[in-house]
C-alpha cells in the first residue's frame, strides 16, 4: 500500500520502515526516508534506513546509478551523496573495483574518461563519481597518515594501502588534467552545470602545476563567471539534464559559489581570486549594464566574496567602491558608469572567496 505522507513510514517500527519497497513511495517520499533515517541519532532508526537502502538497491538488481535516479539526485544531491557514501561505508560499493572498472570498459554511467562524442553525464553519474573519487582520496590521505606515524611493518602496511588507494583513483580519473577540465567546460557550455558543478571539486585531486592546465580552469572560470545570466528553462537547455538557472533567475547559487572556490585553488592566492571575482562581475555591468538580471549577478558574486571575510578585512576605500558601484546601483535598480577597476587596491586582508 503507497504511503501518503512522510510521516506515515516513520511512525512504523525502524524493522519494518526498512523492508518499505522502493516502488511503494514517491520520489520525494524516498528521498525524506533516506534523509532522516541516516541522520538520526538512534542507531537502531539509522541502521533500519541503511537497511531500506540496501533492500532498495536490490531491487535495481545491485544499479547504483538507477537507485539515485529514483530519489532525484539533482533535486536531492545531498541525500544521492549520502546514500554512496553509506553504501561505500557497508561495502555494497568497492571504489577500487569501480575504479578498476574504467580500464574494463564497463564504468558506471560511462565514468569519467569518456570519448568526446559520448553522451553528457547524468546528474546521478555525476554525484556518484564525485564521491567514489573523494572517497578514494580521503582513503589514500588516511592511510598515508598512518604511514607517517606507525613504525615498522605497520608503515610498510599502510603506506602499501596509500598507494592502491591513489592508484585506484588515478584509474577513475581522466588520464590528464586537461581531460577533465575539457568535460567540465563541455557540460557547463551545453548548460548542464549540476553536472559541471559535480566535477568541479575533482580538480583539487589532479595536479595543477602544469601552467597550461592551470591557466584553462581559470579562464573556465572567468568565462562562466562572466555569462550573461540564464534560466534553466531556457529553450537553448532543452532536453540537458542538469541545466541550472543563474542565482540572478532565481538559482541557488551553488554554481556560483563552486565558481568561485575553484578560482582560488587555481589562481593559489586569494587576493587574484578576488580580482579575478571582481573582473568578472565588472565584465558583466559594462556588457549588460542596462539588463536588472545582470546587475543582480554582479551583485551576487560580490556578496560571495564578502560572505566569509573576517572582521575589518576591507579597507574603507573598497567598502566606499563596492557601495558605489554594486551595492548602490542594486538596490536602487540604478546603472552607474564604472569608474573603478578589479585591479585597483581595494585592501583586501586574507580574503576567503
Amino acid at each position: 500500500m503507497p504511503f501518503n505522507s512522510a510521516s506515515d513510514a516513520f511512525q512504523l517500527h525502524p524493522a519494518t520502515t526498512s523492508k518499505v519497497p522502493v516502488a511503494a513511495v514517491s520520489i520525494a517520499l524516498r528521498a525524506t526516508a533516506a534523509r532522516r533515517g541516516l541522520a538520526d541519532r538512534s542507531p537502531n532508526v539509522r541502521a533500519a534506513a541503511v537497511d531500506m537502502i540496501k533492500r532498495w538497491l536490490d531491487a535495481f538488481e545491485g544499479d547504483v546509478l538507477a537507485l539515485l535516479a529514483a530519489v532525484d539526485a539533482e533535486t536531492h544531491e545531498d541525500v544521492a551523496d549520502a546514500i554512496v557514501a553509506e553504501l561505500i561505508a557497508c561495502r555494497r560499493i568497492k571504489p577500487a573495483v569501480i575504479a578498476a572498472s574504467v580500464a574494463e570498459g564497463t564504468a558506471p554511467g560511462g565514468g569519467l574518461r569518456r570519448a568526446a562524442d559520448a553522451p553528457p553525464m547524468t546528474p546521478e553519474a555525476a554525484v556518484y563519481w564525485r564521491v567514489i573519487c573523494q572517497s578514494l582520496a580521503a582513503a589514500a590521505g588516511a592511510s598515508g597518515s598512518d604511514a607517517a606515524t606507525a613504525v615498522g611493518q605497520n608503515q610498510v602496511v599502510s603506506a602499501a594501502v596509500a598507494g592502491e588507494k591513489l592508484d585506484a583513483l588515478e584509474s577513475a580519473l581522466p588520464a590528464e588534467a586537461s581531460a577533465l577540465l575539457a568535460l567540465i567546460a563541455s557540460h557547463a557550455k551545453m548548460g548542464a552545470k549540476f553536472v559541471a558543478r559535480q566535477l568541479l571539486p575533482l580538480l583539487s585531486l589532479v595536479d595543477l602545476a602544469d601552467g597550461a592546465t592551470r591557466r584553462g580552469a581559470i579562464s573556465l572560470v572567468a568565462a562562466e563567471l562572466a555569462a550573461k545570466p540564464a534560466a534553466a528553462d531556457d529553450a537553448t537547455f532543452d532536453d540537458v539534464a542538469g541545466a541550472v538557472s543563474s542565482h540572478a533567475h532565481g538559482g541557488d547559487g551553488a554554481w556560483e559559489r563552486a565558481l568561485v572556490a575553484t578560482a582560488k585553488m587555481a589562481h593559489g592566492s586569494n587576493a587574484a581570486a578576488t580580482a579575478s571575482v571582481l573582473e568578472a562581475a565588472d565584465a558583466l555591468r559594462a556588457r549588460d549594464g542596462d539588463d536588472e538580471k545582470a546587475h543582480a549577478q554582479a551583485l551576487f558574486l560580490a556578496t560571495l566574496l564578502l560572505e566569509n571575510l573576517p572582521r575589518n578585512a576591507l579597507s574603507t576605500t573598497a567598502s566606499e567602491a563596492l557601495m558605489e558601484t554594486l551595492v548602490r546601483p542594486g538596490v536602487t535598480h540604478e546603472v552607474r558608469p564604472i569608474h573603478w577597476s578589479p585591479y585597483d587596491p581595494v585592501g583586501v586582508v586574507n580574503a576567503d572567496p
